[in-house]
């Protein structure tokens, strides 16, 4: 199982299910300027820490409706040398529209205890991450794991639509909706593409591609394709395909050292094999996954 180092989110199963009225439609309702005096914040109520953030449970005071809120100490940010990346990754967020994508509402700024802060108000994901799941259950049901990965290529599609890579696809960063569907976010990594492409390395180093790590100045829309395969692979045998230390994490991955589990369909199988290939250019397209037989049987 990839470590939930750079985990956003996690919320817990138990959370009250608010139904969004048309009235109080968010993009209406924060149409006008956002503070925190608008939300009650129950800082006991972390759910989730990362290394530049945390995630609170927030009540709109005038709706009574639910949000995530993430809080960002400036200092941190500046430091880190991510500030730019943090705030970008909201905008690149909020020109989503997609139902397997976590919705953003609004982004302000605002002091607390003498220090300056970056906030960004979240759609609240009702079932946690698909880490949590993934941990309570080693190896999910393939039709079930069909499912999800049907909806992240969906998702990923309308993501690249955009013309954005995620570069970030891991079980940490895609959350559970109130009715099992997918939620992708943590976009921090995320970047726009020049002429299809982009560069740099990031990500977590179980879901990297190969091109990545061997330095390629540009690559495509392929990486996120990449993880959806290493994904795919993790949700049906319960741990990465190269999961190893550090090193040789990096070697299984250039030489593509991995075993599939006999427990693993043939069906199943054959799609983890046709996209995790060395060479991007054969890999599966997104549209082409979600045509794959074993795509079709179980959605």
């Amino acid at each position: 199982m990839a470590s939930p180092e750079n985990a956003l989110m996690q919320e817990a199963s138990q959370m009250k299910d608010h139904t969004l009225p048309p009235t109080t439609e968010p993009s209406q309702r924060f149409s006008k300027d956002l503070n925190l005096g608008m939300f009650e914040v129950n800082q006991f109520r972390t759910l989730a820490k990362g290394k530049f953030s945390r995630i609170y449970h927030a009540k709109d005071r005038e709706t009574g409706l639910e949000y995530a809120l993430k809080t960002m100490r400036k200092t941190d940010l500046i430091l880190g040398r991510v500030e730019e990346q943090a705030r970008g990754s909201f905008k690149i967020q909020s020109e989503m529209d997609h139902p397997n994508v976590l919705r953003v509402f609004g982004q302000f700024e605002g002091k607390y205890e003498d220090e300056s802060y970056i906030y960004i108000l979240m759609e609240l994901s009702k079932k946690g991450s698909l880490y949590d799941l993934m941990k309570q259950n080693i190896g999910l049901p393939e039709p079930q794991a069909a499912k999800l990965v049907a909806q992240l290529a969906k998702a990923l599609k309308h993501i690249h639509g955009k013309n954005i890579l995620h570069r970030d696809i891991n079980p940490e960063n895609i959350l559970i909706g109130s009715d099992g569907e997918v939620k992708v976010s943590g976009f921090i990594w995320s970047k726009p593409m020049v002429d299809g492409h982009c560069s740099g390395l990031c990500g977590l180093l179980d879901y990297l591609a190969p091109e990545m790590l061997n330095g390629a100045e540009n690559y495509d829309t392929m990486i996120d394709v990449w993880c959806l395969g290493v994904l795919t692979f993790e949700l049906l045998a319960g741990k990465a395909p190269f999961e190893d230390d550090m090193l040789m994490t990096q070697k299984r991955i250039k030489n593509l050292d991995m075993e599939v589990p006999s427990s693993v369909s043939a069906e199943a199988t054959d799609l983890i094999h046709k996209i995790l290939v060395l060479d991007p250019r054969k890999r599966l397209s997104l549209e082409e996954i979600q045509q794959h037989p074993w795509i079709l049987m179980h959605n």
